[in-house]
């Protein structure tokens, strides 16, 4: 897991908007890493595609607050803020 950790890490700490797209593979480690198969993963990557049904899920968010965010949530993510990231991941203004 502390490899993982170091990983995202290093990706979000540099912030390069033409990665941003990596952050589906390492949201994908986290959850195997906690036991999800991959039907699992599947729908959870895919919930919010076509946006979220709930208001409070609608704000737009830069590429460098959805770094900052996975950044500060990398070493001790939970499936809250692997949420959270997701869904700055969703409604990234691109």
């Amino acid at each position: 897991m502390m490899d993982l950790i170091n990983r995202v890490i290093d990706w979000a700490s540099i912030a390069d908007p033409a990665r941003v797209k990596e952050w589906e593979g390492y949201e994908k480690e986290y959850l195997k890493e906690w036991g999800w198969n991959n039907r699992a993963i599947s729908d959870f990557h895919s919930w919010g595609k076509d946006g979220f049904n709930n208001k409070l899920l609608h704000e737009k968010n830069s590429v460098e607050q959805f770094y900052d965010e996975v950044e500060y949530c990398s070493d001790r993510m939970s499936l809250d803020r692997l949420f959270r990231c997701h869904v700055m991941y969703r409604n990234m203004k691109r």
